[in-house]
């Protein structure tokens, strides 16, 4: 989730090299950040509205729409959920979805896929987002990110919705905790191991 709400196309880099390709080893930081992130997670998301206009000049007022709504959303009328799956198999991309919920209601679904690179540190990503009122549109999202060498943090630098998102992300071992920005944009996510 790894990718929270924009965790979120079809272009990968085309040097990376699948775990299929590599020799993996309990060594090599991005194999043992995913194989210990497997599971499912939840938890709370709380989203920041820094400057709406760049927001706004960042993805273009359609895209802008639901990112703003996330950051205005008053709390009594419902926090904002995350459900996140991660699938870790060696020989295969890691698998990542997301589902954002508001009042029990799949607002977004999202299924990326993980490509480690042969150094075992570095890696691509692509995906697609699916949004409830606009089942008809698909928005496709592509990046990079590394995995630090205690194999506990990895950031993400994405492309989606049309603008710069990066994530930083901080494992435990029944936790963790996401923190995306953007232009005008900040969200914090929690997450907790699903038993």
């Amino acid at each position: 989730m790894e990718l929270g709400p924009f965790p979120m196309t079809t272009e990968c880099d085309s040097s990376f090299v699948m775990a299929n390709e590599s020799t993996p080893s309990s060594s090599q930081p991005a194999h043992t950040y995913y194989e210990a992130s497997q599971g499912h997670w939840r938890g709370k998301m709380q989203a920041t509205i820094l400057d709406p206009f760049a927001v706004i000049r960042s993805m273009g007022l359609f895209n802008a729409l639901s990112v703003l709504m996330m950051g205005y959303l008053p709390r009594w009328l419902g926090m904002i959920y995350l459900e996140t799956t991660v699938t870790y198999q060696i020989g295969r991309p890691v698998r990542h979805t997301t589902t954002v919920f508001w009042w029990g209601i799949p607002m977004m679904t999202s299924e990326e896929f993980v490509h480690i690179h042969g150094d075992g540190i570095q890696f691509s990503i692509e995906g697609t987002s699916h949004f409830k009122m606009m089942p008809w549109r698909q928005v496709t999202m592509s990046g990079r990110g590394h995995i630090d060498a205690t194999a506990t943090q990895a950031t993400y630098e994405l492309k989606w919705l049309g603008t710069d998102l990066i994530q930083k992300t901080q494992r435990g071992d029944d936790s963790v905790t996401l923190k995306q920005s953007s232009p005008g944009f900040s969200a914090v996510q929690h997450q907790e191991a699903k038993r």
